[in-house]
């Protein structure tokens, strides 16, 4: 399949970023710093991605920078940690990344590769963007995605191997 492409796009955080571990760290890292319960971390973690999804849904224009932040401060604020703004350090299920990358691509053959359903291959699918689901996890798709033309691989290494056949 991969082949008939010109032009291959990837999401950054989640498939060619680890942004699980860079978040787990941050959350240790702030447990640490606050003197907070350690069994926070997991509990802060299991929450994070409902929080980020609810976030970028109401304010679609944030800053990620802005987002994360935000997002740490609702886990805070729903595990009962207390948490300043001043720990927070450091989107897309929007279609605007993918029209202007259609955009610039204009009609060449174009795939797109990312590990998130609900920030890459949903979008794509809907706006009918071949794609690549990288799914580390193993998790269960939302729709029977190769009869919708979505390849999917369990890590990189798995696309290496299609680009080099």
């Amino acid at each position: 399949m991969l082949d008939q492409f010109d032009v291959i796009t990837f999401d950054c955080y989640g498939t060619l970023i680890d942004w699980e571990t860079g978040i787990r760290r941050a959350f240790r890292e702030a447990i640490t710093g606050t003197r907070a319960e350690p069994d926070l971390e997991a509990r802060a973690f299991k929450l994070y991605e409902m929080e980020e999804r609810r976030i970028e849904k109401e304010t679609p224009h944030l800053l990620y920078r802005d987002v994360l932040s935000k997002t740490a401060l609702a886990v805070a604020g729903k595990v009962r940690w207390r948490l300043s703004p001043a720990d927070v350090k450091s989107y897309k299920p929007a279609y605007g990344h993918f029209e202007e990358a259609r955009r610039i691509i204009k009609d060449r053959p174009w795939v797109h590769v990312a590990s998130s359903q609900y920030h890459d291959i949903e979008p794509a699918l809907a706006l009918g963007i071949r794609a690549v689901w990288v799914n580390r996890k193993n998790e269960v798709p939302l729709h029977k995605y190769s009869e919708l033309g979505i390849m999917q691989i369990g890590d990189l290494r798995q696309l290496a191997l299609h680009l080099g056949s």
